[in-house]
């Protein structure tokens, strides 16, 4: 075992709470302090008398033996295994996501046809250099796909052009729509020769009956069983340091002495509480509306993408897909998410929208009539998503360079990393944090200088090229 020391874990979201629980189980003095009410952070689940919802589709798909292995450890056998059916709706119609061959027939001639002579005239976009949304789309699918899917959909979702989002959204983003790895959808060739396939590949996906939720909650009673501590309702106010190396955390006026800080809040707020000036990295926030319904939605998706920018909703997930026990018998439920600023007017009345959002879910044939709506509960969840604008990479460079300094510091997870990713590279990303922590001391600190992963990050964020 490794020396004990004191740990300090902001943040009760999967990385915070992984990394805690792997520490507690190597006999380290743990402590997490979590501003929300409840541990989870955006794997959290809200209920509302018979009717559970998450925020959006969370289910567990790895390849990483290490990480099936933990989440086993952490579940049990107390757990659903689901077949994955994921939808896009496009050119109004619902197509499988990742796209049939089936999908070609049902899409408009004027849409298909110069789709599938992209295949041959894309190759001309390859002389565009500049690292942008649009010029990356426009290489990989042509300009069909650009102009009647990506487009919209990205202008809507991040509310800014494509000519100002760094190509690595693209990347990432098609990445997570499609999960497993094994599946290649990075180009329209690509997309063409998965429709081809005779069978389409099937994924099973892991999920703990009740609410993903339940996972969070399971680690943290874990976490207090095996010593650790977690306190909720609470936020970092100060944070103490002392020639590069951060002694302590004050939170409700209350100090916490630590060796190590293992951070997985938004890096902006970290940056503000160490007395930096702003670089301008932005996180989206997520406003949902989470609908109780008196019969089934008429589409049998787990989560369906909306590209149409008339279209409200970037993204609806089917709660009883995933566990039909989230619904009373013969009920049904929607979760619609649209992305927004902080501050916005959706996001200081998303109640507004209630109207117009039944009208479009009966417009898209997601539900029979309006008639169907019980009740809308809308959730305002902050600092959803890393905003990769063009420039993002430079801002993310200028507050690694900065934090560099302090060598017991590790960030850790989506909003601690500024790094677009699922819940199970949040769990890899714990282990590869814990590794570090356990194995830092003053004495080596000088060997993060040489590690291009020193302050946590992982081989699968695209922009750990800049540490």
């Amino acid at each position: 075992m490794a020396d004990k020391k004191r740990f300090v874990v902001i943040g009760a979201g999967v990385a915070g709470l992984s990394a805690a629980l792997q520490l507690v189980r190597e006999g380290q003095d743990v402590l997490v302090i979590e501003k929300m009410p409840e541990v989870g952070g955006l794997a959290r689940t809200f209920r509302y008398g018979d009717y559970t919802y998450d925020i959006g589709p969370h289910r567990f798909f790895s390849s990483n033996k290490e990480v099936l292995g933990f989440l086993k450890s952490v579940l049990g056998r107390d757990v659903l295994e689901i077949l994955r059916y994921s939808a896009v709706y496009y050119c109004d119609k619902y197509h499988t996501w990742p796209l049939r061959l089936r999908s070609v027939f049902q899409m408009p001639l004027s849409v298909s046809i110069p789709a599938f002579f992209d295949l041959f005239t894309k190759s001309k976009y390859k002389k565009l250099t500049e690292p942008n949304f649009k010029n990356y789309i426009l290489c990989k699918y042509g300009r069909t796909l650009y102009e009647t899917f990506f487009k919209g959909y990205t202008e809507k979702f991040l509310d800014i052009t494509p000519d100002q989002i760094h190509y690595h959204w693209a990347k990432i983003g098609v990445e997570r729509a499609t999960i497993d790895d094994k599946i290649q959808t990075g180009s329209i060739s690509q997309l063409f020769r998965l429709m081809l396939m005779p069978k389409p590949k099937q994924l099973n996906f892991l999920y703990p009956p009740g609410g993903i939720d339940v996972f969070c909650k399971r680690i943290e009673q874990q976490i207090v069983e095996g010593g650790g501590k977690v306190i909720t309702g609470v936020s970092p106010s100060a944070i103490e340091h002392e020639k590069g190396n951060i002694t302590a955390i004050i939170a409700e006026g209350l100090r916490y002495e630590a060796d190590v800080m293992i951070w997985t809040a938004p890096i902006t707020t970290l940056f503000d509480l160490l007395g930096f000036d702003p670089v301008g990295l932005q996180y989206l926030a997520l406003v949902i509306y989470n609908i109780e319904m008196e019969e089934p939605p008429l589409q049998n998706y787990q989560w369906c993408y909306f590209g149409n920018k008339e279209i409200l909703f970037s993204r609806a997930t089917n709660p009883a897909q995933f566990d039909n026990n989230l619904i009373p018998p013969g009920k049904g439920s929607l979760c619609m998410e649209i992305t927004c600023k902080p501050g916005s007017e959706i996001w200081k009345n998303p109640e507004a929208l209630n109207e117009q959002i039944v009208e479009q879910l009966v417009s898209t044939r997601s539900i029979r009539s309006k008639d169907v709506v019980r009740k809308i509960h809308t959730e305002r969840i902050p600092d959803t998503y890393p905003v990769y604008d063009i420039n993002y990479l430079e801002k993310l460079s200028v507050v690694r360079e900065k934090l560099r300094v302090f060598h017991n510091l590790f960030l850790c997870g989506r909003t601690g990393l500024f790094w677009y990713n699922n819940m199970d590279h949040s769990i890899e990303n714990a282990f590869t944090v814990v590794e570090k922590a356990l194995g830092h001391s003053v004495e080596t600190a000088h060997k993060r200088l040489e590690d291009p992963f020193h302050l946590g990050a992982a081989v699968g964020d695209p922009s750990c090229s800049t540490v």
